[in-house]
């Protein structure tokens, strides 16, 4: 793997899939499909939904897009990136615990970064600096996604990257 294809959105992610099923919310057995090898996580990219929704039937899942902030001169080394998180689930209950899993991950700004920073499931080629919730929106159920409620999410965060000392990426 290059050092291009890792991403810190990659290691929000994972931490928040840790976190789900550590706190009991979601659990990974649920996600075993019969046309995989292995559990699926259901939290995937926007452009996959078609393919899985239809296989994940009513349980909870996620989707994600993200998008990158400007940098600014002064602090040219710190980047910003925000993740819009969608919840498609049939049950009120379950996205609003599955929400509070979302803010005790992310509304802590520094000392959640700290927590994402030390997690075993980062890759340890980014710093974390800050993390937050810009937004979180809760929908009532709707046709198009054959009634199921949907909650949106947005999680920012801080970061840079390791660099070597003639400034490229570690």
């Amino acid at each position: 793997m290059t050092i291009y294809s890792k991403s810190p959105a990659y290691d929000v992610i994972n931490y928040l899939w840790a976190k789900l099923q550590e706190s009991e919310v979601l659990d990974a057995t649920d996600y075993y499909l019969d046309d995989f090898e292995d559990n699926i996580v259901p939290i995937i990219p926007v452009q996959d939904q078609p393919e899985l929704a239809n296989y994940l039937k009513n349980k909870p899942y996620i989707i994600y897009d993200f998008i990158g902030y400007p940098q600014t001169d002064d602090d040219f080394f710190i980047n910003e990136e925000a993740i819009m998180f969608t919840i498609f689930c049939p049950n009120f209950s379950k996205i609003m615990e599955i929400v509070r899993v979302f803010n005790e991950c992310f509304r802590g700004k520094d000392q959640a970064a700290k927590k994402l920073q030390a997690a075993p499931t980062t890759t340890g080629t980014f710093f974390f600096y800050s993390t937050r919730i810009d937004g979180i929106d809760i929908s009532g159920q709707t046709s198009k996604e054959s009634g199921r409620i949907t909650g949106e999410i947005c999680v920012c965060y801080r970061f840079g990257e390791l660099m070597t000392g003639s400034g490229f990426y570690a």
